[in-house]
Protein backbone atom coordinates (compact mmCIF):
# COMPACT_ATOMS: atom_id res chain seq x y z
CA UNK A 1 0.00 0.00 0.00
CA UNK A 2 2.51 2.63 0.72
CA UNK A 3 4.74 1.78 -2.56
CA UNK A 4 1.55 2.75 -4.21
CA UNK A 5 1.17 5.79 -2.87
CA UNK A 6 4.95 6.42 -3.54
CA UNK A 7 4.78 5.25 -7.08
CA UNK A 8 1.12 7.62 -7.50
CA UNK A 9 3.07 10.46 -5.79
CA UNK A 10 5.64 10.33 -8.12
CA UNK A 11 3.54 10.61 -10.96
CA UNK A 12 1.86 13.36 -10.10
CA UNK A 13 4.75 15.53 -9.28
CA UNK A 14 6.13 14.15 -12.61
CA UNK A 15 3.22 15.58 -14.58
CA UNK A 16 3.03 19.07 -12.30
CA UNK A 17 6.21 19.87 -13.67
CA UNK A 18 6.14 22.41 -16.18
CA UNK A 19 8.24 22.01 -19.82
CA UNK A 20 12.35 23.24 -20.12
CA UNK A 21 11.54 27.04 -21.29
CA UNK A 22 15.51 26.76 -22.64
CA UNK A 23 15.89 30.69 -23.69
CA UNK A 24 19.41 32.50 -23.69
CA UNK A 25 19.90 35.72 -21.58
CA UNK A 26 22.30 38.03 -23.65
CA UNK A 27 24.89 39.93 -22.33
CA UNK A 28 26.90 42.94 -24.41
CA UNK A 29 30.60 43.34 -23.68
CA UNK A 30 31.09 46.84 -22.74
CA UNK A 31 34.04 48.69 -20.30
CA UNK A 32 31.84 47.52 -17.38
CA UNK A 33 31.85 43.85 -17.82
CA UNK A 34 34.86 43.25 -19.81
CA UNK A 35 38.69 43.45 -18.51
CA UNK A 36 42.11 42.16 -19.50
CA UNK A 37 42.35 38.59 -18.65
CA UNK A 38 45.54 39.44 -16.60
CA UNK A 39 44.29 42.87 -15.15
CA UNK A 40 44.73 46.07 -15.31
CA UNK A 41 43.07 49.42 -16.47
CA UNK A 42 40.84 49.48 -19.65
CA UNK A 43 43.65 51.31 -21.37
CA UNK A 44 45.71 47.75 -21.09
CA UNK A 45 43.04 45.57 -23.60
CA UNK A 46 40.58 48.35 -25.34
CA UNK A 47 41.97 50.75 -27.95
CA UNK A 48 39.87 53.61 -28.56
CA UNK A 49 38.77 54.55 -24.80
CA UNK A 50 39.84 56.68 -22.03
CA UNK A 51 41.67 54.77 -20.08
CA UNK A 52 39.91 54.75 -17.41
CA UNK A 53 37.70 51.66 -16.04
CA UNK A 54 34.42 52.18 -17.56
CA UNK A 55 35.23 54.91 -19.58
CA UNK A 56 33.45 56.52 -22.97
CA UNK A 57 34.65 54.37 -25.32
CA UNK A 58 35.39 55.76 -29.27
CA UNK A 59 36.60 53.76 -32.03
CA UNK A 60 40.10 52.94 -31.79
CA UNK A 61 42.52 52.58 -34.80
CA UNK A 62 43.44 49.08 -36.39
CA UNK A 63 46.96 49.23 -35.16
CA UNK A 64 49.46 46.09 -34.01
CA UNK A 65 49.16 47.20 -30.49
CA UNK A 66 47.42 44.11 -29.13
CA UNK A 67 44.55 45.87 -27.81
CA UNK A 68 41.11 45.09 -28.87
CA UNK A 69 39.56 48.02 -31.03
CA UNK A 70 36.09 49.49 -30.84
CA UNK A 71 33.92 49.78 -33.50
CA UNK A 72 30.65 51.65 -33.66
CA UNK A 73 27.86 50.91 -35.99
CA UNK A 74 27.99 47.23 -36.10
CA UNK A 75 24.87 45.70 -34.69
CA UNK A 76 23.32 47.67 -31.77
CA UNK A 77 26.20 48.39 -29.39
CA UNK A 78 29.49 47.65 -31.80
CA UNK A 79 31.62 45.05 -31.24
CA UNK A 80 35.15 44.63 -30.61
CA UNK A 81 37.68 43.80 -33.26
CA UNK A 82 40.97 42.41 -33.15
CA UNK A 83 43.78 41.77 -36.11
CA UNK A 84 41.22 44.42 -38.13
CA UNK A 85 44.63 45.10 -40.79
CA UNK A 86 45.52 42.99 -43.89
CA UNK A 87 49.28 44.14 -43.22
CA UNK A 88 49.51 43.92 -39.71
CA UNK A 89 50.04 40.93 -37.81
CA UNK A 90 48.61 41.07 -33.98
CA UNK A 91 48.16 38.89 -31.03
CA UNK A 92 45.29 40.74 -28.73
CA UNK A 93 45.32 39.79 -25.24
CA UNK A 94 43.27 37.87 -23.30
CA UNK A 95 39.96 39.73 -21.86
CA UNK A 96 37.22 38.20 -19.85
CA UNK A 97 33.01 39.03 -19.80
CA UNK A 98 31.59 38.61 -16.45
CA UNK A 99 27.51 38.55 -16.46
CA UNK A 100 26.29 39.10 -12.87
CA UNK A 101 22.70 38.25 -10.68
CA UNK A 102 22.32 34.74 -11.98
CA UNK A 103 20.28 32.47 -9.77
CA UNK A 104 22.58 29.21 -8.39
CA UNK A 105 22.30 26.56 -11.18
CA UNK A 106 23.72 24.87 -14.14
CA UNK A 107 23.72 26.51 -17.42
CA UNK A 108 24.42 26.42 -21.53
CA UNK A 109 27.37 29.09 -22.48
CA UNK A 110 27.56 31.06 -25.48
CA UNK A 111 30.58 33.69 -26.60
CA UNK A 112 28.71 35.73 -29.54
CA UNK A 113 30.95 37.05 -32.77
CA UNK A 114 30.17 38.54 -36.14
CA UNK A 115 31.53 37.62 -39.18
CA UNK A 116 31.23 38.38 -43.13
CA UNK A 117 29.71 35.85 -45.57
CA UNK A 118 32.12 32.98 -46.28
CA UNK A 119 33.30 33.05 -49.37
CA UNK A 120 33.87 37.01 -50.01
CA UNK A 121 33.66 38.70 -53.03
CA UNK A 122 37.51 37.81 -54.08
CA UNK A 123 36.89 34.23 -53.54
CA UNK A 124 38.83 34.43 -49.95
CA UNK A 125 37.69 32.20 -46.86
CA UNK A 126 36.35 34.82 -44.07
CA UNK A 127 36.65 32.80 -41.08
CA UNK A 128 36.31 35.72 -37.90
CA UNK A 129 37.65 33.03 -35.82
CA UNK A 130 37.05 33.56 -31.54
CA UNK A 131 38.75 31.32 -28.78
CA UNK A 132 36.57 31.24 -25.82
CA UNK A 133 36.30 29.20 -22.96
CA UNK A 134 35.00 28.91 -19.26
CA UNK A 135 38.92 29.37 -17.68
CA UNK A 136 41.97 31.50 -19.00
CA UNK A 137 44.26 30.00 -21.85
CA UNK A 138 45.63 32.27 -23.70
CA UNK A 139 46.14 31.67 -26.90
CA UNK A 140 44.76 28.29 -26.06
CA UNK A 141 41.43 27.97 -25.94
CA UNK A 142 38.65 26.13 -28.26
CA UNK A 143 38.48 28.21 -31.66
CA UNK A 144 34.79 28.35 -33.06
CA UNK A 145 34.04 29.97 -36.58
CA UNK A 146 31.96 30.69 -39.52
CA UNK A 147 33.80 28.23 -41.80
CA UNK A 148 36.76 25.91 -41.17
CA UNK A 149 39.58 26.03 -42.78
CA UNK A 150 43.46 24.97 -42.90
CA UNK A 151 44.05 27.93 -40.76
CA UNK A 152 42.06 26.50 -38.62
CA UNK A 153 42.00 22.72 -37.69
CA UNK A 154 40.03 21.55 -34.96
CA UNK A 155 37.82 24.55 -35.00
CA UNK A 156 33.67 24.39 -34.10
CA UNK A 157 31.77 25.71 -36.02
CA UNK A 158 29.30 28.65 -34.72
CA UNK A 159 25.76 28.45 -34.60
CA UNK A 160 23.32 31.32 -36.53
CA UNK A 161 22.37 33.37 -33.71
CA UNK A 162 18.82 34.06 -35.01
CA UNK A 163 18.14 30.44 -34.66
CA UNK A 164 17.93 30.49 -30.52
CA UNK A 165 15.53 31.60 -28.93
CA UNK A 166 16.66 35.22 -26.39
CA UNK A 167 15.10 35.64 -23.12
CA UNK A 168 15.90 39.49 -23.47
CA UNK A 169 16.69 41.37 -26.60
CA UNK A 170 19.69 40.39 -28.21
CA UNK A 171 21.40 43.57 -28.79
CA UNK A 172 23.63 42.56 -32.38
CA UNK A 173 20.39 42.87 -33.91
CA UNK A 174 19.61 41.44 -36.98
CA UNK A 175 22.54 40.86 -40.27
CA UNK A 176 22.93 43.71 -42.24
CA UNK A 177 25.27 43.58 -45.24
CA UNK A 178 25.90 40.60 -45.64
CA UNK A 179 27.33 39.76 -41.99
CA UNK A 180 25.94 37.25 -39.94
CA UNK A 181 26.17 37.03 -35.92
CA UNK A 182 26.98 33.44 -34.97
CA UNK A 183 26.53 31.76 -31.17
CA UNK A 184 29.67 29.72 -29.97
CA UNK A 185 28.24 27.02 -27.52
CA UNK A 186 31.72 26.87 -25.22
CA UNK A 187 29.77 24.02 -22.47
CA UNK A 188 28.12 23.89 -19.35
CA UNK A 189 29.17 25.03 -16.21
CA UNK A 190 27.82 25.18 -12.27
CA UNK A 191 27.30 28.47 -11.26
CA UNK A 192 27.01 28.96 -7.78
CA UNK A 193 27.27 33.23 -6.69
CA UNK A 194 25.81 34.63 -9.15
CA UNK A 195 28.45 35.39 -11.25
CA UNK A 196 29.63 33.81 -14.78
CA UNK A 197 32.97 34.75 -16.30
CA UNK A 198 33.90 33.85 -19.75
CA UNK A 199 37.26 34.32 -21.19
CA UNK A 200 37.97 35.34 -25.29
CA UNK A 201 40.69 35.62 -27.27
CA UNK A 202 41.88 35.79 -30.97
CA UNK A 203 43.23 33.47 -33.50
CA UNK A 204 46.89 35.45 -32.64
CA UNK A 205 49.35 36.44 -35.11
CA UNK A 206 47.08 36.16 -38.71
CA UNK A 207 48.40 38.07 -41.15
CA UNK A 208 45.32 38.41 -42.92
CA UNK A 209 42.00 40.79 -42.00
CA UNK A 210 39.45 38.13 -43.18
CA UNK A 211 40.81 36.24 -40.38
CA UNK A 212 39.86 39.07 -37.80
CA UNK A 213 38.14 38.34 -34.42
CA UNK A 214 34.42 40.23 -34.05
CA UNK A 215 33.12 39.94 -30.71
CA UNK A 216 29.91 41.34 -29.15
CA UNK A 217 29.33 39.52 -25.76
CA UNK A 218 28.40 36.55 -23.97
CA UNK A 219 24.95 34.52 -23.24
CA UNK A 220 23.85 31.96 -21.03
CA UNK A 221 20.48 29.73 -20.57
CA UNK A 222 19.68 27.52 -17.74
CA UNK A 223 20.40 23.61 -18.47
CA UNK A 224 17.75 22.02 -20.04
CA UNK A 225 15.61 19.82 -17.56
CA UNK A 226 13.54 16.81 -18.78
CA UNK A 227 10.02 17.04 -20.20
CA UNK A 228 6.98 16.34 -17.82
CA UNK A 229 6.44 13.48 -19.89
CA UNK A 230 9.91 11.73 -19.82
CA UNK A 231 9.43 11.95 -15.99
CA UNK A 232 5.85 10.95 -15.77
CA UNK A 233 6.85 7.79 -18.18
CA UNK A 234 9.91 6.90 -15.92
CA UNK A 235 7.62 6.78 -12.42
CA UNK A 236 5.03 4.48 -14.75
CA UNK A 237 7.69 2.00 -15.73
CA UNK A 238 8.85 1.55 -12.28
CA UNK A 239 5.30 0.90 -11.04
CA UNK A 240 5.03 -1.83 -13.73
CA UNK A 241 8.03 -2.77 -12.23
CA UNK A 242 6.80 -3.21 -8.85
CA UNK A 243 3.70 -4.89 -9.38
CA UNK A 244 4.98 -7.53 -11.88
CA UNK A 245 7.21 -8.42 -9.06
CA UNK A 246 4.62 -8.17 -6.55
CA UNK A 247 2.68 -10.73 -9.23
CA UNK A 248 5.63 -13.08 -9.55
CA UNK A 249 5.94 -13.66 -5.38
CA UNK A 250 2.13 -14.65 -5.74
Amino acid sequence: MKKCFVLSTMVALALMVGPANAAVTYVDATLFNTDNAAGGADSTWADGDDGSTGGIIGDGAAFNDGLWRYRGGFGGNGLWEATGSASQVENAVEIVTTASGLADGTYNVFAFFTAVEAPNANGGEEEFPIRAGLSSNPGANQIFTQVVSPDTPGAILGTDASTLTFANTFIPGTATDGRTNYAALIGQTVVSGGSLSVYIDDLNAVNDSDERTWYTGIGYEAAAIPEPTSFAMLALGTAGFVVRRRRRRR
